[in-house]
């Protein structure tokens, strides 16, 4: 019979010798597609309407989907088994996940105690997942029951909030929410000694994976901007393959100088590159559904709420990328985080977010080759002073 048949025990894996082999799993990566579709409905409801309160409601919706994402993440990537229990709570947590995309679809505010019940659920399940692994490893007890208690108060907020209304409800969500946020963070000092936080080449492995769906997004924009359109015209299709250059170039800048490279030790570093991440996917979310906004616009002068969520959500991308390099470990004695490349990093954001009052740069074409600029020379950058791990491994395989 297929071992994937037996119920295991959830035995915290060790990466200590950073020999541990860890890779994404099909499980994982057909777990992912339920967080397309609950991404996808986000960054729709988002390009809809382009105002300060929907980037608002569409931040703290994606709060608890890249929350439930990154709690599964992180334990898989400790207490991974393969066993029939792992399918049974992947499968779960992928109907939860589904029915909060589903309530994000029918409206929030409308269907509130829906999404809230579907939260629960979500928590509820990651709760027993860690009671499993509380019984199995006593030596990180204490750890453990941390979690629990954080999460476990959260589920009772959001419980409470099924008998309240707006806007305590939504006051409700929001402590439940940092309550689980900041859980682990106070247990930090307890994971360095007990190897509970390891740097893991699972992770970044994981983190690009999520990285690719919302660069995906940013995909999708663009053809269904060019679906929208009744008649093409030179500025749409130039338009449209700006932003694929620009997409583009994302990809570049974070899987060559980024994602490849290892963490530094310890957990408050690799605790850090996680939340870092949360920023970065925010922004580049929304830079999906800019471009979606930008082509359906086929040439004509862009709102100014369209440039500002275009130019923010790039400069929040590179202040992310610039916090996310004071976590990456040197390589073959090359730095990560050079004060130039602060420089570059956090220069290019103050450009970004200057833009918006050009009203000479309110078309598409001129802001998208700016922003295209400012992108090519944060790469031009890395590859003139930070090690691309990718090449240098190339190079020592040939060499052995």
């Amino acid at each position: 019979m297929n071992s994937s048949f037996n119920w295991r025990k959830p035995i915290l894996h060790d990466h200590s010798d950073n020999q541990h082999d860890h890779k994404a799993t099909w499980l994982e990566l057909f777990y992912d597609l339920v967080f397309v579709v609950a991404i996808a409905e986000l960054t729709h409801r988002l390009s809809l309407s382009i105002t300060w309160r929907s980037f608002g409601i569409f931040v703290f919706l994606f709060i608890p989907i890249w929350w439930n994402w990154i709690s599964v993440t992180f334990y898989n990537d400790r207490f991974e088994t393969g066993d029939i229990s792992q399918r049974l709570f992947t499968f779960l947590h992928m109907i939860a996940i589904g029915t909060i995309a589903f309530q994000i679809h029918k409206g929030v505010i409308n269907n509130s105690n829906g999404f809230a019940l579907a939260y629960i659920f979500c928590r509820v399940i990651i709760v027993i997942m860690w009671l499993r692994a509380k019984i199995h490893n006593p030596e990180i007890k204490n750890t453990i029951n941390k979690y629990l208690a954080g999460f476990s108060i959260s589920i009772l907020l959001w419980t409470i909030s099924l008998w309240v209304d707006f806007p305590w409800k939504f006051i409700l969500w929001s402590i439940a929410l940092l309550i689980e946020l900041i859980t682990p963070l106070t247990t930090l000092k307890e994971q360095s000694q007990n190897k509970m936080l390891q740097r893991s080449p699972h992770l970044p492995e994981r983190f690009g994976l999520f990285m690719i769906i919302v660069l995906g997004e940013s995909v999708v924009g663009i053809f269904h901007g060019l679906n929208d359109l009744s008649y093409f015209n030179i500025n749409s299709v130039i338009t449209a393959l700006l932003g694929a250059t620009f997409a583009f170039m994302i990809w570049w800048l974070y899987f060559d100088f980024i994602n490849p490279r290892p963490i530094k030790k310890g957990p408050y570093h690799v605790a850090t590159w996680a939340y870092a991440h949360f920023p970065l996917i925010i922004s580049i979310s929304a830079l999906g559904a800019s471009l979606l906004k930008l082509i359906q616009l086929n040439g004509g002068i862009i709102p100014i709420n369209i440039i500002w969520l275009l130019c923010g959500s790039l400069a929040l991308a590179l202040v992310s990328i610039g916090v996310l390099e004071n976590t990456l470990a040197t390589y073959k004695n090359r730095l990560c985080s050079t004060p130039t490349g602060k420089i570059i990093r956090y220069g290019g954001a103050l450009i970004c977010l200057c833009l918006p009052f050009f009203s000479s740069l309110h078309i598409a074409w001129r802001i998208l080759g700016i922003l295209i600029i400012v992108v090519v020379s944060q790469i031009v950058h890395s590859e003139s002073s930070i090690c691309h791990v990718h090449h240098e491994n190339v190079l020592n395989d040939l060499n052995q």
